[in-house]
């Protein structure tokens, strides 16, 4: 069940495990009539709602960015550091297989791990499923999650 509908933007928002987390999908493409500056506001759109979650899921899988130069990494970064303050215990997984998409996701980790939030990027929804299993469980003590 989507949980936000963001009408006429390439993202669905889905609410998972009754409430313990949240999975965002992007459909960016290259193609795509949105601009940098347009995503990162649907994302702080997104971020917003992110202090009443344990864990969020990034998915990237059906993303190939259009231009996306290190202005518009440092306001992403910026949103997170802002976004921590409401949710400093926030697990983020990122499904991302796309190459460009991916080293994007990994640049991204880098900084806001600095901030505290336990992030990883994966090329493969199996192993990010497989890796949030063990973050819930080790952080707290929750096993059998869906991710649905």
């Amino acid at each position: 069940m989507s949980l936000v509908n963001m009408k006429n933007t390439p993202i669905e928002i889905y609410e998972l495990d009754y409430g313990l987390g949240c999975e965002i999908k992007a459909k960016y493409s290259l193609t795509s009539e949105e601009t940098s500056t347009q995503i990162l506001e649907h994302m702080s759109k997104i971020l917003d709602i992110n202090e009443k979650y344990i864990y969020l899921i990034i998915d990237y899988s059906q993303t190939t960015l259009p231009d996306f130069d290190f202005e518009d990494m440092y306001k992403a970064v910026q949103q997170a550091i802002q976004d921590f303050k409401f949710n400093p215990d926030l697990v983020v997984a990122i499904n991302a297989s796309d190459d460009v998409t991916f080293r994007l996701a990994n640049m991204w980790n880098l900084f806001v791990k600095k901030i505290g939030w336990e992030v990883a990027v994966f090329r493969k929804k199996g192993l990010l499923d497989e890796w949030l299993q063990k973050e819930m469980q080790k952080r707290y003590d929750l096993t059998k999650l869906t991710f649905r």
